[in-house]
Formats: C-alpha cells, sequence, structure tokens
C-alpha cells in the first residue's frame, strides 16, 4: 500500500497535488494561474516547469556573459586584509555614503576609546561604562556596484572567519574592477583608502602573529607608540642596534651585499636574564624606523612545523622586523655528535654532517634544521631585521647562532646603579617630593647588576607619583626582595640537585641488580 500517494484532483497528478490546495474560499493556487494565464488545470504544472527552465537557463547564460564582460573588458585589483588598506577602505567608502547607500551590510562589535574625563561612580571609583560597545558596518559578503567620478566601480567581496582561535582576525578578500583595461581609476581609490587608513592609525606598532591554520599573518594588537627613550638601557646598547640597522636598511648598503655576493639579512640575539628589557627594546625598534608591523613567532608552538614557518617568512615584505622570542625554551635543544655509542656535546659550529640524537624530542613541532633553513637558507627572507631572545645563550645549539644567522649579540644585564636613576627620574620627575638628590639617594641602596628593570620597575609602579614613598620604602622592600631571592635560588638548586640523582640512579641501577 502507497501511503504516501496523494489523491488526485482538478485532474491534475499526485505530484502536483499541492497546487490543489485551497487559497482562501474560492480558488486554488492551480484556479488562479489558470485564469490568469488563461490555461487549463492540467498545463499549469507544464508552464510552471517551463517557466523555472528558462529561468535557469537564463540565469546561468546571464552568469557566464558576465563573466566574459569582466575578463575581457574589465580591469581588476585584488588585496587581502585586515590590513591598513582594508580600514582606511573602510572610512573611504563610509565617507563617499557607499556603506549609507548599501543594501547588504556586514555588522560587527567595535568599542569606542574611554573618555579622557574623569567620571566616577556612586561608589568613588573610576568609571567605565563610557567606555561602550557600538555597532559599526562594512560592506557584506558578495558584491557592490556604485559609480565614482563618473566610473562604474564593482566590488567583490568575501570572508574567511576565523573561529578556531582565541585572537585574531577575520580574513577578508576584495576585487575592485572598472570598465577598460586601464586600472588608474582603482589605483585613485586605493591610494585614497590609505590616506583614510592613515589618518585613522595612531602610527603604533601593529603586533601580527600566524593566523590559527598557520598560513596567514593575521593582526592581535596594537601597541601606542613608544619613544625609545623611555626604554631604560644603557646608552650605548641603544645607539649600537639603531645605527648596526640605520646601516643596513641604506640604499647603498643592499647595493653592497649584491655586489659582493653577501646575503641581505641582518640577526640579533637579545641575550640576558628575564627582565632586562629585551622585548621592550624590540617593541621600540619598529617604530624608531617608522615601521608599523612587527610579526612575531612562538617557535615553540607544537602546531608550527617547518613548512608552516618557512611559508609565513616569505610573506613578510621588505625592511619588517621579525621576533622570535625566548627561542631556549622552544625545544630546540643542543645537538649530540653520536661517536661510538658515547653521546658528546657538539662543538662544530657547523651545522652539516652532523647525527642528532633522536632521544631528545623537541617540545616545539619545528626542528632545528628547519629554524636554520628560514634564518640563512633556501626559505630565507633577505631585507628584514630578524631579533631571537633568549634567556641563557649557553643552552642554543652553536649552529643557531653562529656568524650568518646571529650577526649581532647584544648582551642584557641586570640594572646598573646609573641605570636604575634614570628609571627613578623617568618616573618621578616633577612630581611633588623629586629632587636630583633623591635620585643619587635611591639608586645608592643597589649595587650594580644586582636587579633585574623588571622588578623596580613593578615596585615604582605601585607608588607611582610618590617618590617620598618610594624612598621610604625601598630599603624594606629591597632587603625582603633579597631573601626572596636568595630562596627561590636555593629552591631551584635543590630541585636540580634530586633531578641529577634520580638520573643517576636510573642509569645505574642495573649494576646494583647485577651484583644481587
Amino acid at each position: 500500500m502507497d501511503i504516501l500517494r496523494l489523491p488526485s484532483r482538478n485532474g491534475l497528478p499526485p505530484q502536483w497535488a499541492l497546487l490543489s490546495i485551497p487559497m482562501g474560499q474560492h480558488a486554488s493556487m492551480a484556479g488562479i494561474i489558470s485564469r490568469v494565464m488563461g490555461l487549463s488545470a492540467v498545463a499549469v504544472p507544464s508552464f510552471i516547469l517551463a517557466r523555472r527552465v528558462v529561468a535557469t537557463i537564463s540565469t546561468y547564460l546571464t552568469r557566464q556573459l558576465w563573466a566574459l564582460v569582466q575578463q575581457h573588458l574589465m580591469s581588476s585589483i585584488s588585496y587581502t586584509g585586515p590590513n591598513a588598506l582594508t580600514t582606511g577602505f573602510r572610512h573611504w567608502a563610509d565617507k563617499q555614503g557607499f556603506i549609507e547607500m548599501s543594501t547588504h551590510l556586514f555588522a560587527s562589535l567595535g568599542r569606542s576609546p574611554p573618555s579622557e574625563e574623569i567620571i566616577t561612580r556612586a561608589n568613588g571609583l573610576i568609571d567605565c561604562s563610557e567606555s561602550r560597545h557600538f555597532v559599526q558596518y562594512d560592506l557584506a559578503p558578495g558584491t557592490h556596484r556604485f559609480l565614482h567620478s563618473w566610473h562604474y566601480i564593482e566590488i567583490d567581496v568575501t570572508r574567511e572567519p576565523e573561529s578556531n582561535r582565541g585572537y585574531g582576525k577575520d580574513r577578508w578578500n576584495y576585487v575592485l574592477r572598472c570598465f577598460g583595461r586601464n586600472t588608474t581609476p582603482l589605483k585613485e581609490i586605493l591610494s585614497q583608502c590609505i590616506l583614510k587608513g592613515s589618518k585613522h592609525k595612531n602610527r603604533g606598532v601593529e603586533i601580527y602573529r600566524p593566523n590559527s591554520s598557520y598560513n596567514w599573518w593575521t593582526p592581535v594588537k596594537e601597541l601606542s607608540p613608544r619613544p625609545l627613550d623611555t626604554v631604560i638601557l644603557p646608552d650605548k646598547i641603544k645607539k649600537d642596534v639603531v645605527n648596526r640597522i640605520n646601516t643596513f636598511f641604506h640604499p647603498d648598503t643592499k647595493k653592497q651585499y649584491a655586489k659582493k655576493g653577501i646575503p641581505y639579512r641582518l640577526g640579533f640575539l637579545f641575550d640576558g636574564p628575564p627582565g632586562t628589557g629585551k622585548t621592550s627594546l624590540s617593541l621600540a625598534l619598529p617604530g624608531e624606523f617608522g615601521s608599523d608591523e612587527l610579526y612575531s613567532i612562538t617557535i615553540a608552538d607544537p602546531k608550527m612545523t617547518d613548512t608552516k614557518l618557512s611559508d609565513l617568512f616569505s610573506m613578510i615584505g621588505d625592511r619588517a622586523f621579525i621576533l622570535l622570542e625566548d627561542i631556549d625554551v622552544a625545544g630546540l635543544v643542543k645537538r649530540k655528535a653520536v661517536k661510538s655509542g658515547v653521546k658528546v656535546e657538539d662543538t662544530d659550529e657547523d651545522d652539516e654532517g652532523d647525527e642528532v640524537d633522536q632521544k631528545v624530542e623537541p617540545s616545539s613541532g619545528v626542528t632545528l634544521s628547519g629554524l636554520l633553513n628560514v634564518l640563512d637558507g633556501a626559505y630565507a627572507k633577505e631585507g628584514s631585521v630578524v631579533i631571537m631572545t633568549t634567556n641563557d645563550k649557553d643552552a642554543l645549539d652553536r649552529a643557531l647562532i653562529r656568524a650568518g644567522r646571529v650577526d649581532h649579540t647584544i648582551k642584557f644585564r641586570l640594572a646598573s646603579t646609573a641605570q636604575i636613576r634614570d628609571m627613578f627620574v623617568a618616573m618621578y620627575e616633577g612630581d611633588e617630593g623629586f629632587t636630583s638628590d633623591s635620585a643619587d639617594a635611591f639608586a645608592a641602596n643597589f649595587m650594580d647588576y644586582k636587579i633585574s628593570p623588571a622588578e623596580l620597575q613593578g615596585f615604582m609602579r605601585d607608588r607611582m607619583k610618590q617618590p617620598t614613598a618610594a624612598m621610604d620604602d625601598i630599603v624594606q622592600w629591597w632587603s625582603e626582595k633579597k631573601a626572596e631571592n636568595a630562596k627561590a635560588v636555593k629552591d631551584t638548586q635543590k630541585t636540580k640537585l634530586k633531578s641529577d640523582e634520580k638520573n643517576s640512579t636510573s642509569r645505574w641501577g642495573w649494576m646494583t641488580w647485577f651484583r644481587v
């Protein structure tokens, strides 16, 4: 029994029975179509089917014809964001009124900057409600058409959402088209977009990181401009780094490198204890040279591979700053040369021909060989500055830091008394109770190279605009800090000793079993 078969009504086949559904009190859908078109009820399904076929064919032919027009009669420019160009395009399109006129928009959530006016709540605390969310609109994915300076402009917008990560932004692809074989109208639009983007940007440093698929760079944070003078380091270090980079970026340097067959690259290794200013200097350098981009990669990420790393490096433009932080904790430990069954430390600076101890597995998906390739191998990026930071240079493989991969090693030390004085002046100059003598007296509480600038900055930050309180509290705070640091060193030594004893027992335990 066919329980799904509908009964035939009004002479219609069962598959068209829906046309017999009453539309109001007196007519069905088939009846309405029959009266309007002058057709019999039986001919209605054929009419609907024919109309659908004609519509489908005409749509297909129209799309194919328009594709031929785009290919042969129009010029186009494509670009991908997010970047300064996509930001500028949003402001430019809004200024031209295209976003207001468009009937297809994409809404996203923005946040207004906090007001500089001090507003307090009833409980006396700062009111943060002034920094409210707002809705910002962009052209929605699809095709948009408009006239600009009497030119027909067509824009195709596609969006690739970033849904598998905790940071980053969606990737947007744009294709601009105009009639003719001349892209000048499109170039003028993009030039205006860049100007609009620069006006809405505070010229800070944009931090770029790999996206969730590790196949594209995406901006994750914009840092406010930081003058190099605010990085409290010995002037010798700052001048040395700045002068070397300035010489490297000079056009004559590139010509000399090419003439002499030298790879046009510059690599720094910032070596020193935690909190000594390695990252601070790295973040301030791009702004010093007018660059607003810094590419940061975490080598220790287990999802990063050699292939993805080389692909990411290939996308970076000239005169770029690349930061590889804490490479000593990335799992790229010193290799071991295997000789006569005994593992000894590799002392050969050349990394070719060495056998790697397979028992030492890196915690990162990036191998030492893969990192070496992007630094000075076939996939190395020329014209850029690579900055690597480490807390322990001795833990690094010598092949990683040899000349050609690391051109200059900059040693960062704990704060000197002169540096401590400069930090006190930078923090409290102009505040009530500050004098030059108080800065000298504050620095006199320390010996050279006994405290990190980060620890000292934390102490002074807790006493912002209170130089007198800083002077009163420093003696007790420093005494407690020294005791805390001594305990931490002692605990570390105990942990290391226990680990060594455990390894020794596991290595020679078989001899005890053999004697028994």
